[in-house]
């Protein structure tokens, strides 16, 4: 009887341990889940501001526009390249830049090409996880002066993603921008043909709305044709309307093509200055 309670004693003892150590394995487990969280999980969380590509920001008497923001997450590297016009004329020093990531901090940022209106940059040491990024630019010696810094963002979800981000010379760089405007013109083109087929099919459909009221008038009286006669008069002056958006609309559409074409002459020629200064370094 002793040796058989001694034996369940063991038992009950064993269990006991087992159940200790899962109970710490567990701790432990969700110990460490918890403080490593930020490393393995996504942080989408906070990944909401975006500013948007091609569109016109009012920075004092500036605008600027973001032309691209592309990241490298093999190079954690990002590249930004930005339309500036300033008509403010006060002759600045130039401009300071400076990034930052929702978690890490600060960022390094390099100026890559600084003109009047055109700017490239590149952040490094970006996060492979970031949530957000906030590039900010204000005038050289500007301090913490009131409305003399912008802030542009992208997150992870937004943001444009490259293989790699190599820095180019100008003329590499003139070439991608030319290309993208070529892009976007082409958009344009796009937009305006669909308003011009809106146009030309809200024509067709009064048109034939204005027949059949003119078959309508065989059967009425001298009353309802004046109406109706008044009626068509308005359905006339809408086609006229419509035809006037349309002629407008060509005329948008001819600019637009124009531009493509001299934005091509552009890229053909720096293509043809690269060459050449590719086969004199070669003699």
């Amino acid at each position: 009887m002793k040796t058989q309670n001694n034996k369940q004693g063991r038992e009950k003892k064993k269990h006991k341990n087992v159940f200790a150590v899962l109970f710490i394995t567990i701790f432990l487990s969700g110990y460490t889940l918890f403080f490593t969280s930020k490393i393995w999980m996504p942080t989408t969380g906070d990944a909401e501001r975006l500013t948007r590509l091609n569109e016109d920001i009012q920075w004092e008497n500036r605008t600027i526009k973001i032309i691209r923001w592309e990241y490298s997450e093999n190079q954690q590297r990002m590249e930004v390249e930005l339309d500036l016009s300033d008509r403010s004329f006060e002759g600045l020093e130039g401009y300071e830049y400076s990034a930052m990531e929702t978690n890490a901090g600060m960022l390094p940022v390099t100026p890559v090409l600084e003109d009047m209106d055109w700017i490239i940059l590149q952040i490094d040491d970006v996060p492979k996880r970031f949530s957000e990024i906030s590039l900010r630019i204000q005038e050289k010696d500007a301090g913490e002066e009131s409305g003399t810094m912008i802030r542009m963002y992208t997150n992870i979800n937004d943001v444009d993603r490259v293989e790699t981000l190599e820095r180019k010379d100008r003329s590499e760089y003139l070439v991608e921008k030319y290309q993208l405007q070529v892009q976007g013109y082409q958009e344009e083109i796009k937009k305006i043909n669909k308003r011009i087929s809106e146009s030309e099919k809200r024509i067709r459909n009064i048109e034939a709305e204005i027949l059949q009221l003119q078959e309508k008038e065989t059967y009425q009286t001298e009353k309802q044709i004046q109406e109706t006669e008044s009626v068509i008069e308005d359905a006339k002056n809408e086609i006229l309307s419509e035809e006037e958006h349309i002629a407008n609309d060509q005329a948008e559409a001819a600019e637009v093509k124009e531009r493509i074409r001299n934005t091509r002459d552009q890229i053909r020629n720096l293509k043809e200055q690269t060459e050449k200064k590719a086969q004199k370094s070669k003699n």
